[in-house]
């Protein structure tokens, strides 16, 4: 590990008191044999925010709110039911969850001389406003007396009135369907492969193409069906194995032969496979 090792997250975890839900997420993260650094790209912080969420260590992270979110998508990677791991650290003492910095702003104290300017500005800011009125009123005026109303020619007798061209019925789209398609390259074709996922529970998804590029990085609710077409070999992580059905090709894909303990991650598309 190039920021944060194994030894030092096991070694600094020893020293922090339990009773919040980092512990949960350290044991989860070891028994799935996850690096520290891994679990890090995959939800895009730094190795010491991944670290400090296993100790329990709020004071240097953001506020509440983003901390709640940091724990939900970190047990939706490792498989485990995220509103128990918020619920535990919304159980801790506030003094040890962060301080909400976006609740505690407090309105500057005006003095009489700010009071004389603030007058001031008002005073201006309704003359303008009402001459303003004024002149608007005398345009408005002005416009209806001199513009005409112009109706419609009625048709000649026995002219046949085109009749209205009936209104297109809207598309109707499925809210629980989409489909993601990467730009063709300019160069040689490349062999393209077509990727079905079908959630059946909640679980995190980073679906990259060949040239790494992420295609899909998100949680799919369950009922999620995702279309994904991109040129292979295609790079799959499922932070939920059990939880996601994957169709390659028109085929159905066993997802199951890549799990390790809730995950699962391997390459579709790749030469021999």
């Amino acid at each position: 590990m190039s920021e944060v090792t194994e030894v030092e997250a096991t070694k600094n975890a020893s020293a922090v008191s339990g009773g919040g839900p980092g512990g949960l997420l350290r044991q989860a993260r070891a028994d799935l044999r996850l690096p520290v650094e891994e679990v890090a790209k995959l939800l895009n912080l730094s190795p010491r925010q991944i670290v400090a969420l296993e100790q329990d260590d709020y004071e240097h992270l953001p506020g509440a709110t983003y901390v709640r979110g940091y724990l939900r998508n970190y047990a939706l990677l490792l498989g485990l039911a995220p509103d128990k791991v918020v619920e535990s650290y919304n159980c801790l003492p506030d003094a040890a969850r962060p301080v909400d910095l976006t609740k505690l702003t407090t309105a500057p104290e005006i003095g009489s001389g700010d009071r004389l300017v603030k007058f001031v500005t008002l005073m201006v800011a309704a003359i303008v406003l009402g001459l303003a009125a004024v002149w608007w009123q005398g345009r408005d005026e002005g416009i209806v007396k001199s513009a005409g109303v112009s109706k419609p020619a009625a048709p000649a007798a026995g002219q046949n009135t085109p009749a209205a061209p009936e209104a297109a019925a809207p598309a109707v789209t499925r809210p629980d369907a989409r489909s993601v398609v990467s730009p063709k390259p300019a160069g040689p074709a490349a062999p393209r492969a077509r990727l079905v996922l079908t959630a059946a529970r909640e679980s995190w998804v980073d679906i990259r193409d060949a040239d790494g590029d992420k295609l899909l990085y998100e949680t799919l609710p369950p009922g999620q069906v995702v279309t994904i077409e991109a040129r292979a070999p295609l790079s799959v992580f499922l932070g939920s194995a059990d939880g996601v059905r994957l169709e390659f090709n028109g085929s159905e894909y066993n997802v199951l032969q890549h799990k390790h303990g809730q995950v699962a991650r391997f390459t579709l598309g790749a030469a021999g496979r």
